[in-house]
């Protein structure tokens, strides 16, 4: 949040850096937020605890306005017979030339607000970023309201023709009282300073009294208007509060991830318009094609980097992930009669996707299903699996080119026990290996490179845990010597 000394004569949609969604704070609007709000520190000159006044400012522009509020309080904490009394400030800016220039407060972090994450602050300075097209500005409000405390107060300034309908439900439903002004630059910036809180009430009694002069003026009708602050001054206190921690802000770093996602995203732009497919890839399908459920198998396996997806227009971060999914089922003693339920819990690939704003989701979360999904994956993607995990049936000789994988690629943790463990029964002289996996989890490959690998007669695998015993009898019955993993 910025002050500016100059102001052009046209609305708040226009001029200046507004373009870029950045808007300023006219310096006779922070003198009349400072004329507005009071603090009060308490009378005890004894206690040793904090008398803390905190104030927050989550687009801070280069820290004037935040500074300028936070000198005002200082003040007023030197002033009072408080002993101990403070004021700590806190800022987050998204520009970097911006966040450089904010001195003396507390905390600053450079980055996105949505990207933060605290609470409990007692004033709160919100003149967002604003895009008319977006409709951003409900979100700024929306995560702001939260991170203000009960007897906080907040500052809104936001152009008055956004002062209306989800805006006004918005505030009347998490804010007791609400009182608008309009700017001290209102006739060449149509915005208003609308000042919330909770510690107070507008008067709610349907018989108007002469003495009430604040009034719900939101709706900014002709019994109730928005006026100057002169016409009706307004004052608020905010009272120091006394705990043992302070707030702390906190965001997720989100900057090396985004970096990557441009990257991939460039070089997908590049193969694309380069033509640089390998050879065995089909150009006919431009610029996706449609991955095979093995080679998510392998890609989730061999722990696979985070690929770059477009989906409808919009990227994301995808990364196949190996999950566990808990399945029930019931088994029954023929003897006794009773019914035993088991609980099993079995792998399945799922893929996430990340979207620009840093939120993770699964895909099925985002309304995709695993086929529509992966005609959508980019040539990247489509290159690696074209180069280095080519479909089974391709390849010819399927033991060996999966026991030479299975020597080098980095499995997953349950992988990597299940071959341990067929690796010492075939060192005890095991040769009937059992396998217990459930389906559509990569078992078939698996399988083959154990099977290779240790000389084995047969593999068996299992699709139904409850079943294993009954298959271990009968092999034994033939004379084999049957060793049972769980590959999962």
């Amino acid at each position: 949040m910025e002050i500016t000394t100059t102001i052009n004569t046209f609305s708040r949609t226009k001029g200046n850096e507004l373009s870029k969604g950045y808007y300023p704070t006219f310096p006779a609007d922070v003198e009349m937020v400072k004329k507005t709000i009071e603090f009060n520190y308490g009378w005890n000159n004894r206690s040793v605890d904090e008398k803390r006044i905190s104030i927050f400012d989550p687009c801070a522009g280069e820290g004037t306005f935040l500074g300028s509020i936070v000198r005002y309080a200082r003040k007023a904490a030197k002033e009072s017979t408080a002993k101990n009394a403070i004021v700590v400030s806190y800022a987050v800016e998204l520009d970097e030339t911006r966040f450089e220039k904010i001195r003396g407060t507390d905390q600053k972090i450079r980055g996105s607000f949505f990207d933060t994450t605290t609470s409990d602050f007692d004033i709160l300075l919100l003149n967002p970023p604003y895009n008319r097209n977006t409709g951003e500005l409900i979100q700024w409000v929306d995560k702001a309201i939260p991170m203000l405390s009960r007897s906080g107060v907040m500052v809104l300034v936001i152009p008055q023709y956004e002062l209306k309908g989800e805006m006004i439900e918005k505030l009347r439903g998490n804010f007791k009282f609400c009182y608008a002004y309009k700017s001290e630059e209102y006739d060449a910036f149509k915005q208003v300073v609308v000042f919330l809180t909770r510690q107070k009430m507008n008067q709610q009694n349907p018989y108007r009294s002469r003495y009430e002069k604040f009034y719900d003026n939101l709706d900014d009708t002709q019994q109730d208007p928005i006026k100057f602050y002169r016409e009706n001054p307004l004052s608020l206190t905010v009272n120091a509060r006394t705990s043992d921690a302070r707030p702390l802000l906190q965001s997720k770093d989100l900057s090396g991830l985004y970096l990557e996602c441009e990257e991939r995203l460039d070089k997908a732009a590049k193969t694309i318009l380069d033509r640089e497919y390998p050879s065995s890839y089909d150009t006919s399908i431009q610029p996706v094609s449609t991955l095979r459920t093995a080679h998510a198998v392998q890609l989730a396996a061999m722990n696979s980097q985070i690929e770059s997806v477009t989906i409808n227009g919009e990227h994301f971060l995808a990364k196949y992930m190996v999950t566990t999914k808990a399945e029930t089922y019931d088994s029954y003693d023929e003897d006794s009669g009773t019914k035993t339920l088991t609980l099993v819990y079995k792998p399945t690939i799922e893929t996430f996707l990340m979207d620009g704003t840093g939120v993770v989701k699964s895909a099925k979360d985002r309304g995709f299903d695993y086929f529509e999904l992966n005609s959508h994956l980019s040539t990247i993607l489509l290159r690696k699996l074209t180069r280095l995990y080519q479909p089974l049936h391709e390849i010819g000789q399927d033991e060996e080119y999966l026991a030479d994988e299975l020597k080098d690629i980095g499995l997953k943790a349950p992988q990597r026990e299940a071959v341990k463990a067929v690796m010492k029964a075939y060192a005890s002289g095991r040769k009937g290996i059992g396998i217990r996996a459930n389906t559509g989890t990569g078992k078939t490959w698996l399988a083959k490179a154990v099977k290779y690998i240790t000389g084995a007669k047969r593999t068996i695998m299992a699709t139904e845990p409850h079943l294993v015993p009954q298959m271990v009898q009968e092999y034994e019955n033939e004379g084999f010597d049957v060793h049972v993993i769980d590959s999962w």
